[in-house]
Protein backbone atom coordinates (compact mmCIF):
# COMPACT_ATOMS: atom_id res chain seq x y z
CA UNK A 1 0.00 0.00 0.00
CA UNK A 2 1.05 3.54 -0.72
CA UNK A 3 -0.07 6.89 0.63
CA UNK A 4 -3.43 7.02 -1.22
CA UNK A 5 -3.13 10.71 -2.08
CA UNK A 6 0.36 10.22 -3.53
CA UNK A 7 -0.78 7.09 -5.35
CA UNK A 8 -3.77 8.85 -6.94
CA UNK A 9 -1.74 11.82 -8.17
CA UNK A 10 1.03 9.52 -9.43
CA UNK A 11 -1.52 7.43 -11.37
CA UNK A 12 -2.98 10.58 -12.94
CA UNK A 13 0.45 11.82 -14.04
CA UNK A 14 1.32 8.38 -15.40
CA UNK A 15 -1.81 8.20 -17.58
CA UNK A 16 -1.34 11.82 -18.61
CA UNK A 17 2.13 10.91 -19.91
CA UNK A 18 0.64 7.99 -21.84
CA UNK A 19 -1.94 10.32 -23.43
CA UNK A 20 -4.70 8.16 -21.93
CA UNK A 21 -5.81 10.97 -19.62
CA UNK A 22 -6.88 14.20 -21.30
CA UNK A 23 -8.54 16.08 -18.42
CA UNK A 24 -6.83 18.76 -16.33
CA UNK A 25 -5.74 17.44 -12.92
CA UNK A 26 -8.38 19.45 -11.05
CA UNK A 27 -11.15 17.65 -12.97
CA UNK A 28 -9.73 14.14 -12.76
CA UNK A 29 -10.55 13.40 -9.10
CA UNK A 30 -14.29 12.94 -8.73
CA UNK A 31 -15.78 10.01 -6.80
CA UNK A 32 -19.24 10.43 -8.34
CA UNK A 33 -17.73 10.28 -11.82
CA UNK A 34 -15.72 7.17 -10.89
CA UNK A 35 -18.84 5.41 -9.62
CA UNK A 36 -20.53 5.96 -12.99
CA UNK A 37 -17.72 4.33 -14.98
CA UNK A 38 -18.25 0.94 -16.58
CA UNK A 39 -16.04 -1.42 -18.55
CA UNK A 40 -12.66 -2.82 -17.53
CA UNK A 41 -10.63 -0.16 -19.36
CA UNK A 42 -12.35 2.73 -17.57
CA UNK A 43 -12.39 0.98 -14.20
CA UNK A 44 -8.68 0.17 -14.46
CA UNK A 45 -7.51 3.54 -15.74
CA UNK A 46 -9.72 6.33 -14.42
CA UNK A 47 -10.59 5.29 -10.86
CA UNK A 48 -7.74 7.18 -9.21
CA UNK A 49 -9.59 7.67 -5.92
CA UNK A 50 -11.29 4.27 -5.71
CA UNK A 51 -7.98 2.38 -5.80
CA UNK A 52 -6.83 4.25 -2.67
CA UNK A 53 -9.61 2.87 -0.46
CA UNK A 54 -7.55 -0.06 0.80
CA UNK A 55 -9.74 -1.12 3.72
CA UNK A 56 -12.44 -2.67 1.52
CA UNK A 57 -9.76 -4.51 -0.46
CA UNK A 58 -8.10 -5.90 2.67
CA UNK A 59 -11.42 -7.00 4.17
CA UNK A 60 -12.26 -8.76 0.90
CA UNK A 61 -8.99 -10.70 1.18
CA UNK A 62 -9.85 -11.79 4.73
CA UNK A 63 -12.95 -13.52 3.34
CA UNK A 64 -10.57 -15.98 1.65
CA UNK A 65 -7.45 -15.95 3.84
CA UNK A 66 -6.77 -15.69 7.55
CA UNK A 67 -4.95 -12.52 8.66
CA UNK A 68 -1.73 -14.44 9.23
CA UNK A 69 -1.80 -15.50 5.55
CA UNK A 70 -1.91 -11.90 4.31
CA UNK A 71 1.28 -9.88 3.99
CA UNK A 72 0.93 -6.12 3.63
CA UNK A 73 3.90 -4.20 2.27
CA UNK A 74 4.16 -0.43 2.37
CA UNK A 75 5.50 1.41 -0.65
CA UNK A 76 7.51 3.67 1.63
CA UNK A 77 9.35 0.64 3.07
CA UNK A 78 10.26 -0.50 -0.44
CA UNK A 79 11.75 2.91 -1.20
CA UNK A 80 13.83 3.00 2.00
CA UNK A 81 14.74 -0.69 2.48
CA UNK A 82 14.44 -2.47 -0.86
CA UNK A 83 16.52 -5.56 -0.05
CA UNK A 84 15.11 -6.05 3.45
CA UNK A 85 11.50 -5.62 2.32
CA UNK A 86 11.99 -7.95 -0.64
CA UNK A 87 13.61 -10.58 1.58
CA UNK A 88 10.70 -10.23 4.02
CA UNK A 89 8.24 -11.04 1.23
CA UNK A 90 10.26 -14.09 0.14
CA UNK A 91 10.34 -15.34 3.76
CA UNK A 92 6.57 -14.90 3.97
CA UNK A 93 6.08 -16.87 0.74
CA UNK A 94 8.40 -19.61 1.97
CA UNK A 95 10.75 -19.41 -1.01
CA UNK A 96 14.50 -18.81 -1.37
CA UNK A 97 15.14 -15.44 0.27
CA UNK A 98 18.79 -15.23 -0.79
CA UNK A 99 18.00 -14.16 -4.37
CA UNK A 100 18.59 -10.43 -4.85
CA UNK A 101 17.05 -8.91 -8.01
CA UNK A 102 18.13 -5.82 -9.89
CA UNK A 103 16.22 -2.98 -8.24
CA UNK A 104 16.31 -0.68 -11.27
CA UNK A 105 13.36 1.73 -11.34
CA UNK A 106 11.89 1.09 -14.79
CA UNK A 107 8.60 2.94 -14.51
CA UNK A 108 10.03 6.39 -13.79
CA UNK A 109 7.65 9.33 -13.54
CA UNK A 110 8.15 12.26 -15.85
CA UNK A 111 6.88 13.70 -19.09
CA UNK A 112 7.41 12.52 -22.66
CA UNK A 113 10.13 14.33 -24.60
CA UNK A 114 8.52 13.47 -27.94
CA UNK A 115 4.74 13.04 -27.89
CA UNK A 116 4.65 11.26 -31.25
CA UNK A 117 7.08 8.59 -30.01
CA UNK A 118 5.04 8.30 -26.83
CA UNK A 119 1.90 7.63 -28.90
CA UNK A 120 3.68 4.99 -30.96
CA UNK A 121 4.97 3.24 -27.83
CA UNK A 122 1.69 3.22 -25.92
CA UNK A 123 -1.04 3.03 -28.56
CA UNK A 124 -1.70 -0.60 -29.59
CA UNK A 125 -3.60 0.45 -32.72
CA UNK A 126 -0.64 2.48 -34.00
CA UNK A 127 1.74 -0.39 -33.21
CA UNK A 128 -0.47 -2.80 -35.17
CA UNK A 129 -0.44 -0.47 -38.20
CA UNK A 130 3.36 -0.13 -38.02
CA UNK A 131 3.79 -3.90 -37.77
CA UNK A 132 2.02 -4.31 -41.14
CA UNK A 133 4.78 -2.30 -42.82
CA UNK A 134 7.65 -3.30 -40.55
CA UNK A 135 7.07 -6.88 -39.33
CA UNK A 136 9.39 -6.48 -36.33
CA UNK A 137 7.57 -9.28 -34.48
CA UNK A 138 9.08 -11.78 -36.96
CA UNK A 139 12.68 -11.08 -35.98
CA UNK A 140 12.24 -9.84 -32.39
CA UNK A 141 10.89 -12.22 -29.75
CA UNK A 142 8.62 -11.00 -26.92
CA UNK A 143 11.46 -10.60 -24.45
CA UNK A 144 13.56 -8.50 -26.87
CA UNK A 145 10.54 -6.38 -27.85
CA UNK A 146 9.85 -5.74 -24.19
CA UNK A 147 13.46 -4.66 -23.58
CA UNK A 148 13.42 -2.37 -26.62
CA UNK A 149 10.11 -0.88 -25.49
CA UNK A 150 11.40 -0.20 -21.96
CA UNK A 151 14.60 1.35 -23.28
CA UNK A 152 12.78 3.61 -25.75
CA UNK A 153 10.32 4.63 -23.03
CA UNK A 154 13.20 5.45 -20.67
CA UNK A 155 15.01 7.51 -23.31
CA UNK A 156 11.80 9.37 -24.14
CA UNK A 157 11.03 10.27 -20.50
CA UNK A 158 12.18 13.61 -19.15
CA UNK A 159 12.62 12.93 -15.44
CA UNK A 160 13.75 16.47 -14.66
CA UNK A 161 10.31 17.94 -15.36
CA UNK A 162 8.12 17.77 -12.30
CA UNK A 163 4.63 16.29 -12.45
CA UNK A 164 1.53 18.16 -11.40
CA UNK A 165 0.86 18.13 -7.65
CA UNK A 166 -1.11 21.23 -6.56
CA UNK A 167 -1.07 21.77 -2.77
CA UNK A 168 -4.80 22.48 -2.74
CA UNK A 169 -5.45 19.12 -4.41
CA UNK A 170 -3.25 17.29 -1.89
CA UNK A 171 -5.27 18.89 0.94
CA UNK A 172 -8.55 17.91 -0.74
CA UNK A 173 -7.49 14.28 -1.32
CA UNK A 174 -6.13 13.98 2.23
CA UNK A 175 -9.56 15.01 3.53
CA UNK A 176 -11.22 12.36 1.32
CA UNK A 177 -8.93 9.62 2.69
CA UNK A 178 -8.72 10.82 6.32
CA UNK A 179 -11.40 8.52 7.75
CA UNK A 180 -10.16 5.58 5.68
CA UNK A 181 -6.61 6.01 6.98
CA UNK A 182 -7.87 6.22 10.57
CA UNK A 183 -9.70 2.90 10.18
CA UNK A 184 -6.70 1.30 8.47
CA UNK A 185 -4.45 2.44 11.31
CA UNK A 186 -6.73 0.72 13.82
CA UNK A 187 -7.06 -2.47 11.78
CA UNK A 188 -3.32 -2.84 11.15
CA UNK A 189 -2.20 -1.41 14.49
CA UNK A 190 0.16 1.04 12.80
CA UNK A 191 -0.04 4.85 12.76
CA UNK A 192 -0.55 5.42 9.04
CA UNK A 193 -1.89 8.90 9.78
CA UNK A 194 1.59 9.83 10.98
CA UNK A 195 3.49 7.88 8.30
CA UNK A 196 1.40 9.28 5.43
CA UNK A 197 0.73 12.66 7.06
CA UNK A 198 -3.02 12.33 6.51
CA UNK A 199 -4.66 13.70 9.66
Amino acid sequence: MRNPTERAISAYNYFKRLNIEKRPIEEAFNLNYEKSLDGHHNQANFTYLKHGFYLKQILALTDFFSKRNIKIIFFEDILVNKKETYSEVLHFLGVDHTFIPNFTHENVSGVAKFKILNKILWNPQIKRKISKFIPYHKFLNNSTRSKVFLQLNKLNTNKSKSNEKPKSLVTELNSIYKEEVEQLSQLLNIDLQEIWQIK
